[in-house]
């Protein structure tokens, strides 16, 4: 199945099962920010995490968090990030932090991170170029260096680049629908 926002990449609405089939990127001593707007009803991210596409990649630790944007660029991470977790040993497999409780709002631009640490043998992530795809409208990443995969806060960006995705996802909750009759009967 090949990369595709909403299902493997950004915001989506349930965790990614199959391998995106495209082609990937060395993120050691990185740390890519994916500007993604979040889907209308949205109101919390529960999971973040990404697909490591090595099969000879040594363990590592990686981080993720979520920054909010700054005039096109990620600026501030919106909650302290997730960090803790290391990546199996010359395992293709998707990465995760579950039970993450990430207030967002509806309709809003927001730079969903990955940093990795410096490691022997390489852990890679799935990235496709989208350009000239209806799909590609508003993709931009960016990227920075960090040697213990640790996200900065602010965001330094050494670069950015546009038209390509990567696999790195956040599944989100969307706000329970309230009837209107509900709304006026409480005074709401």
């Amino acid at each position: 199945m090949p990369l595709e926002v909403g299902v493997s990449a950004g915001f989506v609405i349930d965790s990614p099962g199959d391998d995106p089939d495209d082609s990937s990127s060395n993120v050691d001593g990185v740390v890519l920010a994916c500007r993604h707007t979040s889907p209308a009803g949205a109101n919390k991210i529960t999971e973040l995490g990404w697909w490591q596409d090595w099969a000879i990649n040594s363990p590592g630790e990686y981080n993720m968090g979520v920054y909010a944007d700054d005039g096109d660029a990620p600026g501030a991470l919106i909650t302290p990030q997730s960090s803790g977790q290391i990546t199996t040993d010359s395992t293709l497999a998707w990465f995760k932090y579950a039970g993450l409780d990430i207030e967002i709002t509806p309709n809003t631009v927001y730079w969903l991170a990955l940093g990795m640490e410096v490691l022997s043998f390489p852990d890679n992530v799935n990235r496709t170029c989208l350009a000239g795809n209806p799909e590609a409208t508003g993709l931009k990443y960016h990227w920075g260096g960090t040697p213990d995969g640790v996200l900065p806060d602010p965001f330094v960006s050494s670069g950015s680049n546009e038209n390509i995705s990567w696999t790195i996802y956040a599944k989100y909750e969307a706000q329970p629908f309230v009837p209107q009759a509900y709304m006026i009967m409480k005074g709401m």
